[in-house]
């Protein structure tokens, strides 16, 4: 089912990463939707390209982009389009963001791609095949919370799962935690072995022009991806686990124990 879309993600997304890179320090206009959550001319100008590429050649697809809101279509693929993923990164100067696009079919992830611009790195899924710069990757071998090196994505805003001292926890008991900024990249990091696991609890629905091209990933490299409670992914869901699964099942006992 997915298949066909590696060649295509393969052309498109560098693409879109020239776009991003020439770019890098000239981000122009910058406005905020709201504090926190900034927006250039750039993305605006990728996400564009993006869909017009994506009509053309799926033209019954359906489109959800972070700038540009939904764009209906009749098949039962929709895409997900992050233009910048660390906007705020990308306005700063800081070298760490990505391009991320994914595809979803109902709600089961079927293929994806993030692109570090900078430094030259595509990372593509479709089905059960995960590639860097076309090299297969797989998630890291760590079977252990206290040996894992966490991504966690959390946010000031609203409640951070349901017990108000488990982050303090989970400081203690993992190897290292960072939080570098882009979600997609950092997914993407999981899927070689980079991180060994991601956690991401933001007191709001995770957004999946965010993760989509980054579980896509997770789960061609050998990972899995579900929220706190060991159920899969929705549009609704307000945290996710990313990774091994031993680990995912490892996080899942430390929460469930706390």
């Amino acid at each position: 089912m997915s298949q066909a879309f590696r060649p295509f993600l393969e052309h498109l997304v560098p693409e879109l990463g020239k776009v991003a890179k020439a770019r890098f320090g000239d981000p122009g206009t910058v406005e905020y939707k709201f504090p926190g959550n900034p927006v250039t001319e750039v993305d605006r100008e990728i996400e564009s390209l993006a869909v017009q590429a994506i009509l053309k050649e799926f033209p019954g697809h359906a489109i959800r982009g972070e700038e540009t809101g939904h764009t209906p279509g009749k098949d039962a693929y929709e895409w997900h389009i992050d233009p910048i993923d660390g906007t705020m990164n990308f306005v700063r100067g800081v070298p760490f963001f990505s391009v991320s696009l994914g595809v979803t079919h109902g709600n089961e992830i079927v293929a994806g791609a993030v692109l570090d611009p900078l430094r030259g790195e595509l990372f593509v899924a479709d089905g059960t095949v995960a590639t860097l710069n076309e090299n297969p990757i797989q998630v890291s071998p760590a079977k252990t919370i206290s040996e894992a090196a966490v991504s966690l994505q959390t946010s000031s805003r609203g409640v951070i799962f349901e017990k108000p001292d488990f982050m303090k926890l989970v400081h203690r008991r993992v190897q290292k935690t960072r939080k570098l900024g882009s979600i997609a990249l950092e997914l993407a990091y999981v899927s070689c072995g980079r991180l060994d696991l991601l956690v991401a609890a933001k007191g709001s629905p995770q957004a999946w022009w965010d993760i989509a091209g980054g579980w896509a990933l997770v789960t061609a490299a050998g990972g899995v991806v579900t929220d706190i409670h060991k159920q899969a992914l929705t549009p609704k869901a307000m945290n996710l686990l990313a990774g091994p699964a031993e680990l995912v099942e490892g996080f899942h006992d430390l929460y469930n124990n706390a």
